[in-house]
């Protein structure tokens, strides 16, 4: 069984960090046993961009391990009752919601990684462009094919395919087989729908500064 990244939101209160009494996840996109602890999302271990927060390249880097103030928290009164805090197996973190910085969510790039059969791999360029949906729908891509390259992860540096010594290696393999292109994306484009959007929404549950993010694997 896939162990899942799954995502919690809490609000400050006086008495602490409290699930929002308004909190209304929807139904499909959080275990029905972790909704009464602010889940709202979880994600296959196979999608890459949680690595935007866990990852080498991170940017929007989770604190490792449970938050400082954990008065009020149901998650975190849940797991007191038997989790190993030190061992931390389901590798905890969490986040202030500011430092999603949401705003730039849908103008900020990065560039990311996938896989595609070599014969497609020049469309992909110096690995600085845009994802070329459209000539790879041209060149007879498959539906497949294009959700295989939803799963890409962020980089640190682009993969030019178009001249040198990585051009002529892809140029001698069968054509199918895979290999490793680059683009350039918005954060909101490797994130994707559902997910850009119950992570913009949790705004409603208070303001910025008064929510934080949870997270744990299981």
């Amino acid at each position: 069984m896939p162990i899942y990244h799954h995502f919690y939101v809490e609000r400050r209160e006086p008495e602490g960090w409290v699930v929002p009494g308004d909190f209304a996840p929807d139904p499909g996109m959080a275990f029905e046993c972790d909704r009464r602890f602010g889940a709202f999302a979880f994600v296959h271990p196979r999608r890459g961009w949680p690595d935007l927060f866990f990852g080498a390249h991170r940017i929007f880097p989770m604190r490792p391990g449970p938050p400082d103030d954990r008065r009020g928290s149901p998650l975190f009164q849940h797991l007191d009752l038997f989790y190993d805090y030190d061992r931390d197996e389901d590798q905890l973190g969490w986040i202030p919601y500011p430092e999603l910085l949401i705003d730039c969510w849908d103008t900020e790039s990065v560039t990311v990684a996938g896989s595609v059969p070599a014969r497609r791999a020049p469309l992909f360029e110096d690995g600085t462009r845009p994802f070329p949906r459209a000539a790879l729908r041209s060149a007879g891509a498959t539906d497949r094919e294009l959700e295989r390259l939803a799963d890409a992860r962020p980089v640190r540096e682009p993969l030019d395919v178009a001249f040198g010594r990585e051009r002529h290696r892809i140029a001698e393999l069968p054509p199918d087989e895979l290999v490793q292109v680059t683009w350039r994306a918005t954060v909101a484009e490797l994130i994707g729908e559902p997910y850009v959007a119950l992570f913009k929404g949790l705004r409603r549950y208070g303001p910025d500064e008064e929510l934080r993010i949870l997270h744990k694997r299981g």
